[in-house]
């Protein structure tokens, strides 16, 4: 009897699609979520040496 149940739980694939689409979804909203805070830290790093370069430029007054 536990042993058909378990059997038959295991055969059953009704929802292992919507699980698999699920699961993609996560992995491609983890992977844009990675790589805009990369692209925010490498912006944000470029503004500080721009700004640093200006800091230093002597006007000649």
């Amino acid at each position: 009897m536990l042993k058909n149940l378990v059997m038959n739980f295991v055969r059953d694939e009704r929802g292992a699609e919507s699980a698999e689409v699920g699961v993609t979804n996560v992995l491609l909203a983890g992977g844009a979520i990675s790589g805009g805070k990369a692209f925010r830290d490498s912006i944000k790093e470029k503004q500080d040496q721009i700004i640093n370069e200006l800091g230093s430029v002597d006007v000649g007054s």
